[in-house]
C-alpha cells in the first residue's frame, strides 16, 4: 500500500513537472491562461471587448500553426478597443484617419500581421504622403454587423475617420441571428443601441478562469479539458434550447463535442446550398440583411460619406476546398452585402476572385491547418488587395469636386 502511494506520488510529480516544462517551452497546452478575464471582457454595450491595456497572445497548437507554433506577442489597446500602434502613427485630434472594423480576421495577430498594417505599408509605398495618416485597428473577435452598429455610434463621432473599412464575412450571418439577436437592445425607434453580454461568451471564459484557479498544473489540465469537452458543449446546448424555437430550424445538438454550436448553427446557412439556405434559414437571411441595412444607415447618419466607406468580404477555405460532404460553401453573404451596399452607393469588395488567382491550385497553403483563418501569407495578400481598393477610394475622393479632406 505504501509502495503504491509512493508510486502515485512520483507519477503525479512527473506529470506536474512535464506540464510546467511544456508551459515554459511552448506552451503546447496553455495552462496559465494569463489574459482570460471575464470581468474585463464582458460588455453590456458591445457584448464583449478587448480590455484596455496590454494583451498577451500566442499561437499554441502545432497541428494548426506548424512552424509558427509558440509565437507570442504583446499588443496594447485603448479604452475604445483600438490597437495602439508602434510601427505607424496613432490617432490624435485632427489626424487624417482610416478606421478598420471587423472580427478576428481584422484583429489579426502581432502588429505586423494585421490587415491595417499590410494596407498601411502598401498604400504608403504608392502614396508616401499617407505615412502620416492614422490607420486604426478596431477589430475584435466574433464581432458582426449587430455589434458594428453601436461600435460605430461611439467611434465615428470621436475619431471622425476620413475613410472606413469594414470586413463582413460568412460567420456574420449566423452570429447576427443565432448568437446576438436574443441579446440585442433596441431603442424606441427599433434600431440597435447595444448588444448585451451573452452566456456563451462569458461561460467560455469563466471555465478557463476556474481551471486557472487550480494550484497544480495537472489539476488545471483536467479542468480545462473537461471545460472544452463537456462543460462548454453543455452550455452551448442549454443556450440553444433556451433561446431558440423550432421555427429557427436548429439541428439536434449532441454532447460532448465543443464547437458543434458554431459548426452546425452559426455556420449552417453558408454550408447549405444557397437554395436550401434561403428555404431553411430564410428568417436568418432576412435578419442579416436588415442588420447590414441598418449598419449602412448608421454609418451615413454619423457623417461618413458613402464614397468613403469600403465593405470587404473574404473567402474561407471551404469556398475553395469541398467539405467532407463534397459541398463548398455558398455565397449568400456576398450576395446580401453586395445588394445592400449598392443600395447605399457604398463600395463593396469581394476578394474571392483575386485571392483565387493569387492562391492558385493550393489555396490551403494560405490558411492555418484545419482552421478558417488566413495564415500570415494569406493575410498579407488579402491586406494588399484591400489596400489597392482603398487607394482607389482615396484617389477618387481627393479628385472629387469640393473635396477638402
Amino acid at each position: 500500500m505504501l509502495f503504491s502511494g509512493i508510486l502515485v506520488l512520483i507519477t503525479v510529480s512527473m506529470v506536474e513537472g512535464f506540464l510546467r516544462l511544456q508551459q515554459k517551452l511552448g506552451p503546447f497546452y496553455d495552462l496559465e491562461m494569463r489574459d482570460v478575464d471575464s470581468a474585463k471582457a464582458r460588455s453590456e454595450f458591445l457584448n464583449h471587448r478587448i480590455p484596455a491595456g496590454e494583451r498577451h497572445a500566442a499561437l499554441i497548437s502545432p497541428e494548426v500553426y506548424g512552424k509558427h507554433s509558440g509565437k507570442d506577442w504583446r499588443t496594447e489597446f485603448t479604452d475604445d478597443g483600438i490597437q495602439i500602434n508602434t510601427l505607424r502613427p496613432n490617432w490624435h485630434p485632427g489626424a487624417k484617419t482610416i478606421l478598420f472594423m471587423g472580427d478576428s480576421f481584422m484583429l489579426g495577430y502581432d502588429e505586423t500581421n494585421t490587415i491595417p498594417h499590410h494596407v498601411f505599408e502598401r498604400v504608403v509605398f504608392a502614396h508616401p504622403h499617407a505615412k502620416e495618416q492614422a490607420f486604426l485597428n478596431a477589430g475584435c473577435f466574433s464581432y458582426s454587423p449587430s455589434i458594428y452598429i453601436p461600435q460605430a455610434n461611439v467611434l465615428i463621432p470621436k475619431l471622425k475617420p476620413d475613410f472606413l473599412v469594414i470586413s463582413i464575412d460568412e460567420t456574420d450571418l449566423g452570429d447576427d441571428y443565432y448568437h446576438y439577436r436574443q441579446v440585442t437592445t433596441r431603442g424606441s425607434d427599433g434600431r440597435i443601441v447595444a448588444v448585451r453580454v451573452s452566456p456563451l461568451g462569458i461561460g467560455f471564459l469563466e471555465g478557463f478562469e476556474k481551471a486557472r484557479s487550480k494550484p497544480l498544473y495537472s489539476m488545471r489540465a483536467i479542468s480545462k479539458w473537461l471545460h472544452t469537452k463537456v462543460g462548454f458543449p453543455r452550455l452551448e446546448v442549454e443556450y440553444a434550447r433556451a433561446h431558440y424555437t423550432a421555427k429557427d430550424d436548429l439541428p439536434p445538438l449532441l454532447l460532448p463535442e465543443c464547437g458543434r454550436y458554431t459548426a452546425e448553427i452559426i455556420l449552417r446557412p453558408v454550408r447549405l446550398s444557397e437554395h436550401e439556405a434561403r428555404k431553411q434559414c430564410g428568417e436568418a437571411v432576412a435578419y442579416f440583411e436588415s442588420t447590414v441595412e441598418e449598419l449602412c444607415v448608421t454609418l451615413i447618419k454619423q457623417g461618413v460619406a458613402p464614397d468613403r466607406i469600403l465593405f470587404t468580404r473574404h473567402p474561407h477555405p471551404w469556398h475553395f476546398i469541398p467539405e467532407a460532404s463534397g459541398r463548398v460553401w455558398n455565397h449568400l453573404v456576398t450576395d446580401v452585402v453586395r445588394k445592400v451596399a449598392a443600395r447605399h452607393a457604398i463600395q463593396f469588395y469581394d476578394a474571392e476572385p483575386d485571392l483565387k488567382r493569387a492562391f492558385g491550385h493550393e489555396p490551403e497553403k494560405y490558411y492555418w491547418n484545419r482552421d478558417m483563418h488566413f495564415n500570415f501569407d494569406g493575410l498579407r495578400i488579402y491586406g494588399q488587395f484591400i489596400a489597392d481598393e482603398l487607394a482607389k477610394l482615396m484617389v477618387a475622393a481627393k479628385s472629387a469636386p469640393g473635396s477638402d479632406r
